[in-house]
């Protein structure tokens, strides 16, 4: 089972007004892949309309345990709390969404630093793009993103000590940081710790089990520890994903509806 095809059919049923059926996909969505946060606030809206109110309270506190900076699920999660009366706790998650609007304006000035470097890379101009992304990285050294961009930079550039740093730093930051891992992963290889690489792009993909990109990077690292069926299994694994990507279309009945990681109005 795909559990991006159960979240799409949970939507779907959703906007159709049929909650039951909503509510059977996106919890079987939540077994086959416990770690996306949007399944988890889906789910908590869902039970919230049902008056189940603690059950939707803690479908909320894992989407935020997952994705601490998710503004929509913080504030859900504080009318919730008033609803029940606990007015200490409300105002505390309360707190934790204000700090997150205080970080905006500097998140703002980061992202500026950020994507011109990205476009700087893309230009072929990488010494430039690396100094746009150590602004990113000094003005929010809190964001896992910046730590892992500025290391794919770094890689690019051969600088494979300080490219592996980078990717820790982001993987400490975030440890569900699936392209951290396998960035990470990458860095090991070249160093000659192919068994330590190997480790870190079955986290990446363990942890986005739709990664065909890690599947061939698996598949290549297989190949050099001499490991032929393991090998082929990750190529099989990519080339399917490569398929499904190309040739998906939504489920039969059911519309295209918002993906997981896409964003969301409260």
């Amino acid at each position: 089972d795909d559990p991006a095809v159960h979240y799409v059919r949970g939507l779907y049923f959703k906007n159709q007004g049929d909650p039951e059926k909503a509510l059977a996909e996106f919890k079987k969505s939540i077994e086959l892949a416990p770690q996306v946060p949007e399944t988890h606030y889906e789910m908590g809206l869902l039970l919230r309309q049902r008056g189940e109110l603690e059950s939707a309270a803690g479908e909320l506190r894992k989407a935020i345990q997952l994705s601490p900076t998710d503004g929509p699920s913080l504030l859900n999660l504080a009318q919730i709390l008033r609803q029940q009366g606990k007015t200490e706790s409300a105002h505390e998650v309360m707190r934790k969404f204000g700090e997150l609007r205080k970080d905006r304006e500097t998140m703002k000035q980061a992202q500026v630093y950020d994507d011109t470097a990205i476009r700087l890379v893309e230009r072929g101009d990488l010494n430039a793009g690396i100094g746009y992304f150590r602004a990113a990285v000094d003005l929010r050294p809190d964001f896992s993103e910046f730590h892992r961009n500025l290391a794919k930079a770094l890689f690019q550039t051969r600088k494979l000590e300080e490219a592996g740093k980078e990717y820790e730093t982001a993987i400490r930051l975030n440890p569900r940081d699936w392209q951290a891992h396998c960035g990470l992963g990458e860095v090991m290889a070249e160093q000659n710790h192919l068994a330590d690489g190997i480790k870190e792009v079955e986290s990446a993909v363990q942890l986005n089990p739709r990664y065909a990109e890690g599947y061939f990077l698996l598949n290549r690292l297989y190949q050099q520890v001499d490991d032929p069926r393991s090998a082929a299994t990750a190529l099989a694994r990519a080339r399917s994903l490569e398929s499904q990507v190309n040739t998906r279309k939504p489920p039969a009945g059911v519309e295209a509806g918002v993906a997981p990681g896409q964003l969301r109005q409260p």
